[in-house]
């Protein structure tokens, strides 16, 4: 019941995060990383629910995708890349364009004194 409420939650919010995503960079650059928390929320409740990894796989790639969308979109001061789930679904899965497309697009520079990311890239 919990895990099929998650997925009932997930489907309600992805719509309207996506239809936010379509009009360009988002206000607040949080807003991608909630986005791409819905989908692995509905993978991974799942995955769980079906005992089948292929939801987990379509999920992980839709959040990876969302995320590379907004990097390339986003002005490069919220390109903070100390939020790397979205990355991390990519890697999960395979999809090792996705991850490098947003390992491309992350800031690699400081902001007010704060590394946002890691100085290495990914190989290729």
């Amino acid at each position: 019941m919990l895990l099929s409420s998650e997925v009932d939650s997930a489907n309600f919010m992805i719509p309207r995060g996506i239809a936010l995503l379509s009009k360009g960079p988002l206000a607040k650059h949080q807003d991608i990383h909630q986005i791409c928390t819905y989908f692995r929320q509905r993978g991974v409740a799942s995955l769980l629910m079906e005992g089948s990894p292929d939801a987990y796989f379509v999920n992980a790639m839709q959040s990876a995708s969302a995320y590379a969308m907004e990097l390339r979109c986003a002005p490069d001061e919220a390109k903070v890349g100390s939020f790397f789930r979205p990355l991390q679904d990519a890697v999960s899965i395979g999809d090792w364009d996705h991850a490098r497309r947003s390992d491309r697009e992350q800031r690699t520079d400081c902001l007010d004194h704060r590394p946002h990311k890691l100085g290495r890239r990914l190989p290729g």
